[in-house]
């Protein structure tokens, strides 16, 4: 029996008080049944299109995001040998295109409250959403640091997306994310604190029949040095990676200064004259 293709989404959703709970103890999993089983390795080795398969999981995706939603109270609890994290979604409402939500993460080692504002439009595949701690502290990454000893915070991301289409047999990405005073401390990175007190990323993706690429239009702004990437894998006939970094000249104070705090100590407080040029 065939069936004709269709294209489900939901329009509406609405739920409240419930949770969901995935345990890792000694006796293994409780969410094992739910991953995806290793493939036989008898299975064909035909070549995957990219565009079409991630233009297809992208709208799938959109068409299962309601365009109004009311969330009340639902929680995923996590218990991974003993490293315990809460995340409840306390609400989360989305009316007109307008999202708000406030989230309450308890861990061994921390509890805040975090907040998710914006636009959201999965019908027109765009969103411009901005995640930041109700609190006045930074939002830490939770569970990172029991699982890896890796301290992680910051004090806001904005992510957006303003174009995705398929046009020629290519997929179009496009948008903007930014991160403002990332913070990570490890041992085997820095002394100290490692601190990125503003980074940037006007980024556009492209998909093909045989590649994945950064497009060079693309700019990555880590606080005064700016540079424009390109970054590429393609297998038509063999596995070709490529990067290629334009960094256009700059002031050498800008760099000096532009660079991770606690990261490149022998640089602190050294002052400098002139233009970099880096070819």
């Amino acid at each position: 029996m065939e069936f004709a293709h269709r294209t489900i989404q939901i329009e509406s959703l609405q739920a409240k008080n419930g949770f969901i709970q995935l345990v890792k103890n000694e006796k293994g999993k409780n969410f094992d049944a739910f991953l995806p089983k290793k493939k036989d390795s008898t299975e064909t080795n035909e070549k995957t299109n990219y565009a079409k398969l991630a233009y297809k999981l992208l709208n799938r995706a959109l068409n299962l995001v309601p365009t109004d939603m009311n969330l009340e109270n639902l929680s995923l609890r996590m218990n991974d040998m003993g490293k315990k994290a809460t995340v409840r979604l306390d609400k989360l409402n989305l009316i007109d295109k307008n999202l708000e939500s406030s989230i309450l993460v308890q861990t061994n080692t921390f509890t805040q409250n975090w907040r998710i504002k914006g636009i959201a439009d999965p019908r027109n595949k765009q969103t411009d959403i901005q995640f930041f701690n109700i609190d006045t502290v930074k939002i830490k990454v939770p569970y990172f640091d029991e699982r890896y000893n890796i301290k992680a915070s910051f004090d806001s991301i904005r992510f957006k997306v303003s174009n995705m289409d398929m046009d020629s047999g290519e997929l179009h990405l496009d948008g903007f994310t930014s991160i403002s005073n990332f913070t990570i401390n490890h041992p085997k990175i820095a002394s100290k604190d490692v601190v990125i007190k503003n980074a940037n990323f006007n980024y556009n993706f492209l998909f093909g029949e045989n590649f994945i690429a950064i497009d060079s239009s693309s700019t990555v702004q880590l606080n005064k040095i700016k540079f424009n990437p390109y970054v590429s894998y393609n297998n038509e006939t063999d596995k070709i990676y490529t990067l290629k970094i334009a960094i256009p000249k700059m002031k050498a104070q800008d760099f000096i200064t532009s660079l991770p705090d606690g990261l490149f100590t022998h640089f602190e407080g050294m002052e400098a004259t002139g233009i970099l040029i880096i070819t």
